[in-house]
């Protein structure tokens, strides 16, 4: 759904937490602070629900808790109601015989690292108007009718919204974490008229100069650092403010395509980075696995 457009990484089922059992012999002494600890663990593991199982489930089970995860100590639970709708309508999820398949992990972990992320949005200040989720809806759907983009993707219209919104507040949450946006992909210059690459206008100038930015010193009409990355692809060029060559024009975009290349995969990983610290802080129990 649209918290993948934003998320944009894969997580493993099973990296919510690794545990590991040790065998230990003799008496052993806690400190304060491990103390206190294991005291919080054995309040959280009071607090976890009983979890449905099975591979179906009735109608009177829909409010039920199918799983349950802790994140900043607070224990959470998710209904097999919310886990259904996060992906489809009630009519539309019911099996023949009036039941409802069992919801699967994946959809579960989905949900929990949506969760998280708006915590941490939420902790940050992060908010979205109205205004905003009109617009990434607009971006990523085409339009910004809720009961349009309900029917297309078979959900309820109050969950569309729902989706759009967090959305939209993990999109920012995503900029604000990687320096963001990176900005709009690198256009191509015009190609001239006659086909000649070595045809010069001051149109090829200024579009080599914009992409250029700081590295273009407009007033010495030269450039700042000829060890920059724009002066040494054109070094074999003449270029001035107010002539270039499309073969310069061409050689300056093949450059700025690389680093947008460059920050969309820095962007990436610094995304995907923070997405699994986030996840991986989060405890999840399943009370059944259906793949």
């Amino acid at each position: 759904m649209f918290s993948a457009v934003v998320t944009g990484v894969v997580v493993a089922a099973a990296c919510a937490a690794i545990v590991v059992a040790l065998s230990l012999s003799g008496a052993i002494t806690l400190r304060p602070e491990q103390e206190i600890r294991a005291d919080e663990d054995a309040v959280i593991a009071s607090q976890q629900p009983t979890l449905l199982t099975g591979t179906t489930l009735t109608e009177d089970q829909l409010d039920y808790p199918v799983a349950s995860y802790t994140y900043n100590g607070v224990v959470h639970v998710i209904s097999a109601r919310e886990v259904i709708m996060y992906g489809s309508s009630l009519e539309a999820a019911k099996n023949d015989d009036g039941t409802y398949t069992m919801p699967t992990a994946d959809t579960v972990l989905s949900i929990v690292r949506t969760n998280a992320l708006l915590e941490e949005a939420k902790n940050q200040g992060i908010t979205v108007s109205d205004e905003e989720v009109s617009a990434y809806a607009r971006q990523y759907s085409g339009t910004d009718d809720f009961d349009d983009i309900a029917q297309r993707y078979g959900i309820e219209v109050d969950e569309a919204k729902e989706q759009v919104t967090h959305a939209a507040t993990l999109l920012k949450l995503k900029d604000k974490v990687t320096n963001g946006p990176i900005g709009d992909v690198p256009t191509a210059p015009d190609q001239p008229s006659d086909g000649n690459p070595d045809m010069t206008s001051v149109d090829y100038a200024r579009y080599i100069i914009d992409l250029a930015g700081d590295e273009w010193d407009a007033e010495a009409g030269t450039w700042r650092d000829p060890d920059s990355p724009y002066a040494l692809a054109l070094a074999g060029y003449e270029v001035t403010n107010d002539s270039a060559s499309y073969a310069a024009a061409q050689a300056a975009y093949a450059v700025a395509v690389q680093k947008y290349q460059q920050a969309t995969q820095a962007a990436s990983k610094t995304w995907t980075d923070y997405v699994n610290s986030v996840f991986g802080a989060a405890d999840v129990h399943i009370g059944t696995l259906v793949s």
